[in-house]
């Protein structure tokens, strides 16, 4: 590097409030960071890596896809492997490199278009040595004198965590986690606003359930110490403590500048960021309101079907299913959003588009949870639950769950 930084690697799922921790961080004098920038890069990599590696490339795979959630296919499961043995080191053509600063080029536009002009010229033959010049650039363009932290917050991206901590082991990582149910209906609340926001809502939560098996992963994997989550929730409820804990992580002095949002500066626009809120025109401050809006905003087979989908990991990190018991009525409501939503248009998806089959793979997934024996097929759970310790812990929960309601009845 240039100059001496530690990297910084910053992500969620969309709608989760990363944007807002993301300029919370940029906002401390010696912390500087990228919004949005660089997620091109990630999906070129993972394409370098199954075009190299897999002998029978995956059926539906096309390059540039979208990043996938990985579960109930062996291919999608190979994928999911590759990208977490994988290594920065990977070979970049000259053609492709070309191909890929046009790509990064027309995505930092959009947030980050300071940053532009400096691709073009940037020489680089592998992918290390070319996100080493990307975090230069925002080195050059945001960073300070003091700055000791330098780094982007991209969406979608929380597999590469594995390899980035091995290419760069000083950098730190953070993890942003909203409830599924408020994300949804911040994300469903583009409808009419931006439709290019609009999610397949299956996709949508099946993606912040594979966020939660990989913090799940990472709070005990060998970059653990260098690895940190920030709940939406937590933020809202107690912005200075979790400014306080985000800066003892970060091993920087806390500085009330990261609670004062006219500090909250927009590269893009040059002018202090309005905030990004589906139902807030303007944010001044940050406000605990909107963590529970979801209860009213969201159509209740929605919330039943979020609920179905990822309750298991919602309790793992405190979030309470509205839903526990899926009387026939309340499935009969999923079934007619899950097949209503099928139809209407989004910006993308990622499930197998047959709510028939979409359905009964989660339907499966649940009862697995509540076999007396785990079943001796490995590959059932890593199609479902992509990590087999992620399964012990909810399978080991469910059968406390079902502990307590035997007791009570």
């Amino acid at each position: 590097m240039d100059r001496q930084f530690i990297p910084l690697f910053i992500t969620g799922i969309a709608r989760s409030g990363t944007n807002l921790v993301g300029r919370m961080l940029n906002a401390h004098p010696e912390i500087a960071v990228a919004i949005d920038p660089y997620l091109p890069f990630f999906k070129s990599l993972r394409d370098a890596l199954v075009i190299k590696t897999l002998k029978k490339p995956w059926q539906e795979f096309t390059p540039s896809m979208a990043l996938q959630d990985y579960y109930y296919t062996d291919e999608r499961i190979a994928i999911l492997d590759l990208v977490q043995n994988g290594s920065l080191d990977m070979r970049l053509e000259k053609t492709q490199r070309l191909v890929l600063i046009e790509q990064l080029a027309n995505r930092a536009r959009i947030e980050c278009s300071d940053l532009v002009g400096s691709f073009a010229g940037i020489e680089a033959e592998e992918y290390r040595v070319l996100l080493t010049a990307l975090l230069n650039v925002i080195s050059q363009y945001r960073g300070s004198t003091i700055s000791r932290l330098i780094g982007f917050k991209d969406l979608w991206i929380i597999e590469f965590f594995t390899m980035l901590a091995r290419a760069y082991p000083e950098a730190r990582f953070v993890a942003v986690l909203r409830d599924p149910r408020a994300a949804a209906a911040s994300m469903l609340g583009f409808k009419d606003k931006d439709p290019s926001q609009l999610c397949h809502t299956l996709s949508f939560v099946r993606h912040w359930r594979k966020y939660a098996a990989f913090i799940h992963l990472y709070r005990s994997g060998f970059f653990a110490e260098r690895f940190h989550v920030v709940r939406y929730e937590d933020l809202l409820e107690n912005p200075v403590r979790t400014a306080r804990s985000l800066c003892s992580f970060l091993e920087v002095p806390f500085d009330d500048r990261m609670l004062d949002m006219s500090n909250f500066y927009d590269a893009a626009t040059g002018a202090v960021w309005q905030g990004n809120s589906t139902f807030d025109p303007v944010m001044t401050d940050i406000s605990r309101h909107a963590a529970q809006r979801w209860r009213t905003k969201l159509d209740p087979r929605i919330t039943a079907l979020i609920d179905f989908v990822c309750g298991p990991e919602m309790q793992l990190f405190g979030y309470a299913p509205v839903y526990c018991a899926f009387t026939p009525e309340v499935i009969s409501g999923m079934l007619e959003y899950l097949i209503e939503n099928n139809t209407e248009s989004c910006s993308w998806r990622s499930d197998f588009q047959d709510p028939q089959q979409d359905f009964a793979l989660e339907l499966f997934r649940r009862c697995l949870l509540e076999l007396p024996d785990p079943p001796r097929d490995a590959s059932l759970i890593r199609r479902s639950f992509l990590f087999e310790s992620l399964y012990d812990v909810l399978r080991a929960n469910a059968s406390r769950d079902e502990q307590r309601r035997y007791a009570v009845s």
